[in-house]
């Protein structure tokens, strides 16, 4: 937790600074490691002179490193950002340099059986095997972190007319920017090419996919196992691939028949928007209809009409909301850090957020600065902003009350060791449930009330802004809180769409487990990975895609996109809805009755989200719920019956 006595940190690294403090962050870990294998021998080792030291030196890296790799999401400059990627690689060459220390091996083996060593090749015998077992694990990073850099650095962009952004909710066309698509747009045409756009974004990571996964299942079975997704599942919650394949077959079942059902309403109201626009009906529900259609069913069943309900959540006003939220349910208090009072506290003396260019407590000039403290210290949440908002859509709120959810987990976790500490130090398919569960809130008409106010009442300006939108100069002003009627028709339209959603969701983790469970290695380099992507899409979710119209079955690589299956979420997926069944099991067994309850937001925070990862998740959920997970908050959040 940032204390008011904390001295933040600065962000004034420059590439060249990057990479001179991560290569003496390395070489200081280096000959922490190298002072604890000299004098110990495996007769002598102990929890102390072996495995806590270890956990210092890992504790000193992570404490300083964590900052540099953060440039490479969020810095302005391409040159900063590149530098921070490749601090990131020389950290990770530089694990697996730790992982194939025999001599650290050795004394971690002498006090316990080290499993994490082992996955790393300490059990290959040593010579030519364990050697390609480490050009192997170089290679798989290098690659990985190519897929990932080409992510982010892909500049593809498609471009339209107004015309044919006819209808495109107008506050959005107002800002629409790189990586933004027409997918709500009225012309269907708009739409098609705007996914096929998305859908084929960075071809060259086609060709790294499948290094990728040839080197994984290679890499598996010189330590022994089947393939990459028993090597990765292992020490997760779910155990095994055979576990996670039941999962995923069963939640089809499931969501196969109520997919349908969707797809039957969405058609009929397609062909009613086509009579009203006098146009052909052709009979089929194409893949970029699907978004547009959820929209039109949501206004016409249940009056939700989602650029009215986002003018009730301009940005500003509803982050102040969800941190009062946070503050009352887990005693915490935001105070933000404004003028002078950034230089006073910036260990440079630049922190005035009034000179951007001199400012150097954040990375960015949206970027605002805040402490954090428990209930037992004093502050005060700032006035609301004067400048014009940003609307949130109701996705959005959703989105960001969730990230927030995991900053709250890093700012409350408290373990000794930096791997166990916050969402990063649980296991992959556990780390989303917290945030996860935390997006109940977003779908209650009370707390939408309290975190909502109509962006007019915020300034004369805005509320000239808002009757100009209106074509009225004397219209009068709306509620400034989002009326219940509306929060409730919100509330009923979230099972929208929402089995074909899950669909989709449903079949990249499919994907994801069967590249990653391949029978040989003949199989996987004889695998049409863009092919699999299309038929698996096509099988699962009861859409049409241009293949329907004559124009190819292969007619994208949208995994391509997906840079997690590079990172954390190999044959791990899964791991998004395997943790909402836990999610939705905390939120109807501790919160359902009270959301606002500050006795069970305490008891979260001390059972659950204080402790990490220092404890296996089930023990921590046993703990905290009792033995069995229970299913139906689960299959009720996706609109199923049980």
């Amino acid at each position: 937790m940032i204390k008011d006595r904390d001295t933040p940190p600065v962000f004034t690294a420059t590439p060249t600074s990057i990479i001179a403090d991560i290569s003496r962050l390395i070489e200081t870990s280096r000959i922490a490691q190298e002072a604890i294998a000299d004098p110990v021998t495996p007769s002598t080792a102990s929890y102390d002179n072996v495995l806590l030291a270890l956990s210092h030196a890992e504790n000193a890296l992570a404490s300083e490193s964590t900052l540099l790799v953060f440039y490479k999401a969020v810095s302005p400059s391409p040159d900063i950002r590149a530098a921070s990627a490749k601090a990131r690689n020389m950290l990770r060459d530089f694990a697996i340099e730790c992982s194939m220390n025999e001599c650290i091996f050795c004394l971690v083996d002498a006090v316990q059986k080290h499993k994490e060593f082992v996955k790393n090749g300490l059990r290959i015998p040593a010579g030519p095997q364990r050697d390609c077992f480490k050009e192997v694990k170089g290679r798989i990073e290098d690659l990985t972190s190519e897929f990932s850099k080409n992510v982010a650095e892909a500049d593809h962009a498609v471009w339209f007319t107004l015309d044919e952004l006819d209808e495109y909710p107008q506050h959005l066309l107002a800002h629409l920017e790189k990586g933004q698509t027409g997918r709500v747009a009225r012309n269907p045409e708009t739409r098609k090419r705007a996914l096929a756009a998305f859908e084929n974004r960075c071809p060259e990571n086609v060709a790294v996919f499948r290094q990728v996964m040839a080197l994984r299942h290679e890499a598996a079975r010189l330590l022994g196992y089947a393939n990459h997704a028993a090597f990765s599942v292992e020490d997760r919650m779910a155990g095994s691939p055979q576990r996670v394949n039941t999962f995923l077959s069963s939640l089809r079942s499931k969501l196969t028949q109520a997919g349908k059902a969707e797809r039957e309403a969405l058609l009929e109201v397609k062909r009613r928007d086509a009579e009203a626009r006098g146009e052909a009906f052709d009979g089929r529900l194409y893949v970029w209809d699907v978004q547009y259609d959820i929209r039109l069913l949501s206004q016409e069943r249940y009056s939700v009409d989602q650029e009215k309900i986002a003018e009730y959540f301009p940005l500003q006003p509803t982050v102040e909301g969800m941190l009062r939220i946070f503050q009352h349910l887990f005693g915490m208090v935001f105070h933000e850090i404004q003028g002078g009072e950034r230089d006073t506290l910036s260990p440079t003396g630049k922190g005035d957020s009034e000179y951007p260019d001199r400012d150097d407590l954040v990375w960015h000039e949206d970027v605002q600065t805040f402490a954090v403290w428990d209930v037992e210290g004093e502050g005060a949440l700032p006035p609301a902003s004067a400048n014009p908002p940003s609307l949130l859509r109701h996705s959005d709120v959703v989105m960001l009350f969730h990230e927030l959810g995991h900053g709250i987990h890093e700012l409350v976790s408290r373990t000794q060791l930096a791997r166990f500490h916050g969402p990063m130090g649980t296991a992959v398919d556990f780390g989303e449930a917290p945030s996860q569960m935390l997006e109940n809130w977003c779908w209650d008409p009370e707390q939408l009330s309290g975190l909502s106010r109509h962006y007019s009442y915020l300034s004369e300006a805005c509320l000239q802004d808002w009757q100009a939108l209106e074509g009225n100069s004397h219209a009068q002003q709306p509620p400034e809180r989002i009326p219940r009627d509306v929060a409730e028709g919100l509330l009923r339209s979230k099972h929208v769409g929402g089995a074909l959603s899950a669909l989709i969701q449903l079949s990249i983790g499919i994907f994801d487990m069967a590249v990653h469970q391949p029978s040989s290695q003949d199989a996987v380099e004889s695998t049409d990975f863009t092919k699999f992507w299309n038929e698996l899409r096509r099988e699962m979710v009861p859409t049409d895609d241009p293949s329907a119209l004559g124009e190819g079955g292969e007619w994208g690589h949208g995994y391509t996109n997906w840079d997690f299956l590079m990172d954390e979420y190999d044959a791990g997926f899964y791991g998004y809805l395997f943790s909402t069944a836990y999610a939705q099991d905390i939120f109807s067994t501790v919160f359902k009755k009270n959301p606002m309850s500050e006795e069970a937001g305490r008891r979260y925070r001390y059972g659950v989200l204080e402790k990490g990862g220092r404890l296996p998740q089930m023990k921590t959920l046993a703990n905290f719920l009792g033995p069995d997970v229970l299913m139906e908050p689960f299959y009720e959040d996706l609109g199923l019956a049980a």
